[in-house]
């Protein structure tokens, strides 16, 4: 990734992947090894990033555990590789979004009297629909 340096990629990347859920670990580990685009170790990723190694250990376990990382064994080191599926992170927070915010604030505005109710009621259910959309592609 010639184009683009790679500070603005890690920034850009690991703010984009925040909004989608992961913590700031996880989204600069994540950022830095798609920028990579090759296989880590451990040592790797601790120079790369400058956490320590137990915050590092938690964040490609749960990296992991999301299917975004995936581990393998080179002699006796543990090896790291990024999984691109942002998509389907996109859509997991898109679901959680719709389930834990929108459709319990359409079933609030539901039992409210007024015009402004009903049109921010009207506009949660195009929120809704909209999702509902996303998701099923």
């Amino acid at each position: 990734m010639a184009a683009i340096s790679k500070a603005e990629f890690t920034a850009l990347m690991s703010r984009l992947l925040m909004k989608w859920g992961l913590s700031r670990a996880e989204a600069f580990v994540l950022a830095e090894m798609l920028y990579s685009g090759r296989t880590v170790n451990a040592d790797e990723l601790k120079a790369l990033t400058g956490f320590a190694r137990s915050t590092l250990s938690v964040a490609l376990r749960r990296l992991e555990e999301r299917g975004l990382v995936i581990s393998g064994r080179r002699g006796r080191r543990t090896v790291y590789r990024a999984v691109p599926r942002l998509t389907e992170l996109f859509k997991a927070r898109a679901r959680e979004i719709l389930e834990r915010e929108v459709v319990p604030l359409i079933e609030m505005i539901e039992k409210e009297p007024g015009e402004a109710a009903r049109m921010l009621e009207r506009d949660l259910k195009q929120l809704k629909e909209k999702l509902i959309s996303l998701l099923t592609k």
